[in-house]
């Protein structure tokens, strides 16, 4: 009978840990990037289905000088609304006392954006984004509960297998003592 073959090694635990860990990771990214671009297209589209155009004054601006980070603007409604609302714009030409032309839902003034900004393509993009990070998770995830092909572990030493020993014939020579001697030579 011949022995069963070994199986074929799953992945060193550490290789599992870390895979799992980054597919957690990956979902967990996949999940606040399709939260963040949903409440901002939601946002948009309600503004764009039913918002009021109005000048608001510019109270607040907090210039981010990050690459591709929106600056922060508090804009102060005018009446009916009465309130201040964060609004965030790609523009960096923006001061405290400036007059902005904004557009503002009257059911909740406090979603408002500056009408010459358009669509918020900075803040939607990640919505496509979302699923490609998703599947990256999951076949990460894939990874840790199934393992890597062996072509990817590292060798390892297999243990040495013991050929069989061929003996050789002595030659026996015929043992002389030396002159003196008790014991035998040679």
């Amino acid at each position: 009978m011949d022995p069963e073959p070994a199986a074929a090694p799953r992945g060193s635990r550490i290789h599992r840990v870390t895979d799992l860990v980054v597919g957690l990771l990956l979902l967990v990214g996949a999940v606040g990037a399709a939260v963040n671009a949903g409440t901002a297209t939601w946002d948009a589209a309600v503004l764009l289905a039913r918002g009021e155009s109005v000048t608001a004054t510019v109270v607040a601006a907090d210039h981010d000088s990050r690459l591709g980070r929106m600056d922060d603007l508090v804009v102060a409604l005018p009446a009916p609304y009465d309130i201040r609302t964060e609004v965030a714009t790609p523009r960096e030409d923006l001061e405290p006392g400036d007059v902005v032309a904004t557009v503002v839902d009257p059911d909740a003034p406090a979603r408002a954006a500056l009408v010459d900004d358009g669509w918020p393509w900075r803040t939607t993009v990640p919505l496509l984004l979302a699923p490609v990070l998703a599947l990256a998770g999951l076949f990460a995830l894939g990874l840790a509960a199934f393992g890597r092909s062996p072509g990817t572990e590292p060798k390892t030493t297999e243990p040495e297998t013991t050929e069989p020993e061929t003996t050789e014939p002595e030659t026996t020579e015929p043992e002389t003592t030396e002159p003196g001697s008790t014991e035998p030579g040679p």
